[in-house]
Order: structure tokens, then sequence, then C-alpha cells
């Protein structure tokens, strides 16, 4: 859809089908962020502790200190004071990848209802205006996860589960996406590359610059 001459749905930036947007939409802006943040930081925090306790079997101190610092990282709240509100779903990764085990140590219906929740997960970052941030959400998840397959020895189970994931969430947020897609092959960007005319140039250029 378009809004006043700018693109809305197609716009990977945009959060309107979101929780944070809903938030927004019943709460006066003040409030809005303040339940944003903590939101966020409980999702962080929770995400983390399960991840370092239940799979990665730390113990109880270690786990609360890692969770405590992953939800307040530095990435987290210089993003969000900052008002980048599409840059604070990475707060979702701990519980991300959690779930993505979880989903590898049960054979029944809960097997299946980890996998949805955690596409789920990726459904929102689309919907979130946080497209920005999942190819380093998804490369983070892999390399987290190929760790955790690498210590406990397993199966590549944990791998097929982690790509279903994947694919459910995007196949879910496949609207968004392919109208992003239609609008940027129609509207192609050129990109102005800079030039020097000599090697000094290029030198001075580059000493000014530090």
């Amino acid at each position: 859809g378009f809004c006043g001459g700018f693109i809305s749905y197609a716009n990977p930036q945009d959060m309107f089908y979101s929780i944070k947007q809903l938030i927004f939409n019943v709460t006066p802006s003040s409030i809005s962020y303040q339940l944003i943040f903590a939101i966020y930081c409980s999702i962080g925090f929770l995400g983390s502790y399960f991840l370092l306790n239940k799979s990665f079997m730390l113990n109880l101190q270690t786990s609360i200190l890692g969770a405590v610092i992953f939800c307040l990282n530095g990435f987290f709240l210089i993003r969000f004071f900052y008002g980048h509100l599409g840059f604070i779903d990475f707060n979702l990764l701990p519980l991300f990848i959690f779930l993505i085990v979880q989903s590898t140590k049960f054979k029944t219906k809960k097997n299946i209802s980890y996998l949805l929740i955690s596409s789920l997960l990726i459904t929102s970052l689309i919907y979130s205006g946080s497209s920005s941030i999942l190819p380093y959400f998804l490369s983070s998840a892999f390399l987290i996860i190929f760790l955790y397959y690498d210590f406990f020895k397993l199966n590549f189970k944990i791998f097929t589960n982690l790509f279903i994931s994947i694919g459910i969430g995007l196949l879910i947020g496949w609207s968004k996406i392919y109208l992003f897609l239609k609008v940027l092959m129609n509207n192609p960007r050129e990109l102005v590359t800079g030039s020097f005319e000599s090697i000094y140039d290029f030198i001075i250029f580059f000493f000014n610059s530090l």
C-alpha cells in the first residue's frame, strides 16, 4: 500500500503489522516505549537464561549472569534509545535458538509446536521492520547451534529443524518479501560511486577522513 507517496507494506522497515505497532495503537507513546523496552528485555533475559541453563546445562548463577549481560547489551540499549525499534528484535535470538534445540528433544506434538513458535519469531522480524538484521540474526543462530551441535556431539536433526523453521517463517512472511522484491525490481536504485583523479587525491581524502 501507499501512504502519502511512501511505500508502506512493501517497505522492509515498516512495522505496521507488529506487536510494537499494536502497543503504540493502544497506549500513549511514552508508555509504549516503556512497555516495549520491558517486553524485549524480558524476552532477551528469559531466552538467554533457558538457553544457557536448559540447553547448555550451565549452573544457575552463570545462566543468570549471561542472561543479564545479553538482555542489556549495548547494541540493544543504544538502538532502543535512538528510537531504532527495527533493531531491537535481535533480543529474540536466544529464545529462537532455545526453541530449535528443544524441538530436537521430543518426538511428539511438542516438536511441531516448538518449530512453529520459532518460525513465528522469524515472521515477527519480517513484519516488525527488522528485515535488515535478519541475515545477522540467522547467521548468529547458525553459529551458536553449530557450537551446540559440536559440543554435545549431536546428529544433524538440529540443522534440519533450523532450516524447516526458517522456511516456515519466510513462507508466512512471503507476501511482504514478494512485494518488497517487486518494488525493488520496478524501481532500481542507481548507486553513484566516488572517484579520484589521482592517487594523491585518494591519499589526501583518506587522511582527511581519519
